[in-house]
């Protein structure tokens, strides 16, 4: 770091890397010095639910993961669709201050598509599908084909399909989101083995789902499929092709092999599995067992912040034993393969896509692994991030935040 280095930007693309000064800018460049800074590809937040950022100071914690959801049902049921367009605005400001450059969300509002387009920020957004009940599965489906119609035809901006849980979506409608997700080669997503409630349920029938479920509705006669979460989807055919599994906080080395088979991806997102007290995320066996995993935030209703680079940093502190690098890649290049992004991101190198995040430093006496050892520190913090070229934020900037905040508004 005691050499400067410079990047070379045209158009959406970088075009050289090289020491500072070795080579003359053209006259009508732009030149922004970032000062000690050290300059990463740009990270990737897998998984988040921005639509309810603003529910963040209203959502009590619950001892139950189902009150949880109850929680979210009941400060969420009264908005309409100005507070879900505002709770995106304001995440996707949150989001472009934190150094992401693209991003995996679940949306239920087709008309906030808008704003992720004019943020510059790439996206898979995952439509999400609700419904239990086997009798409104042909209504259900209609609406979800009525909100991607109405998806913005933007090559950052991505189709993903996510039925949201196996209790909270029934066989017929996982099946016909499973159907149109492989004809369309659009990606699947899905919250899956997130607690052990789920597992009871879909083994037994019985637990605090199973009580969820009563309160919310449970088809007369339905039988739990008797396995586990994974082997479930993998029945009904979720897994012929790769797909984005949010948590598997809970699952066995059967379910690995069929994960890793299928290419799939499993997103991890640790503050957020904290905050619900669950034992250690398996994240280690999996990565061990070839399985490509990502980190993600998660939602403000259950994390404290959108940003990638502390979930770096508190599971760096959760589990020192694993490398910085292996850390940084679940942040960057594993993130963008989970969404089906990669392509010429997830790299910092001549010809790559102009993703990049710039973290401040306190010291400019560092090499090698050192240099990630300060981007670990506790006092580093994302001032300037660029996305296929486009500025996304820039802290010397007092004019970045408006001109962000401008862009979501129109």
């Amino acid at each position: 770091m005691s050499e400067g280095v410079e990047v070379v930007i045209e158009g959406k693309y970088v075009l050289a890397i090289r020491p500072q000064g070795s080579a003359s800018a053209s006259p009508d460049s732009t030149v922004i010095d970032l000062g000690f800074a050290v300059l990463m590809p740009g990270l990737v937040n897998a998984h988040t639910h921005l639509e309810l950022t603003l529910a963040q100071t209203d959502v009590k914690p619950k001892r139950r993961f189902t009150d949880w959801i109850r929680e979210i049902v009941r400060v969420t049921s009264a908005w309409g669709e100005d507070e879900f367009n505002s709770s995106v605005e304001a995440g996707l400001r949150l989001i472009g201050e934190s150094g992401t450059t693209a991003l995996g969300d679940i949306s239920r509002n087709a008309r906030a598509m808008r704003k992720y387009v004019k943020s510059g920020i790439r996206a898979r957004i995952f439509y999400e599908v609700i419904d239990f009940n086997p009798r409104t599965a042909g209504k259900t489906f209609d609406a979800l084909l009525a909100r991607i119609d109405k998806h913005p035809r933007n090559d950052n901006v991505l189709i993903g399909i996510a039925p949201h849980t196996p209790y909270t979506v029934s066989t017929d409608v996982l099946k016909q989101c499973i159907k149109l997700a492989h004809e369309n080669d659009w990606r699947l997503c899905i919250h899956l083995a997130e607690t052990e409630a789920e597992i009871e349920f879909l083994k037994q029938g019985t637990g605090e789902i199973r009580e969820f479920r009563e309160e919310f509705g449970i088809p007369r006669g339905w039988r739990p499929p008797e396995m586990s979460s994974v082997r479930y989807l993998e029945r009904l055919g979720f897994f012929d092709q790769p797909c984005t599994l949010i948590h598997c906080n809970y699952v066995s080395e059967d379910d690995f092999c069929i994960i890793e088979q299928s290419a799939s991806s499993v997103v991890f997102c640790p503050r957020s599995h904290s905050y619900f007290g669950h034992g250690n995320h398996p994240f280690l066996r999996m990565l061990d067992c070839g399985i490509n995993v990502a980190l993600g935030t998660d939602s403000l209703a259950s994390s404290p912040t959108l940003s990638i680079l502390d979930e770096m940093k508190f599971l760096h502190g959760e589990h020192t034993e694993v490398p910085l690098q292996t850390i940084l890649r679940m942040a960057t290049q594993n993130g963008l393969e989970a969404l089906g992004l990669a392509g010429n991101a997830g790299a910092l190198s001549n010809g790559s896509f102009a993703d990049l995040v710039a973290v401040a430093v306190l010291s400019d006496e560092s090499d090698g692994e050192d240099v990630l050892k300060l981007v670990f520190a506790e006092q580093s913090e994302v001032v300037f991030s660029l996305a296929e070229g486009t500025v996304l934020y820039d802290a010397h900037d007092a004019d970045s935040r408006e001109s962000i905040d401008r862009a979501q508004r129109h």
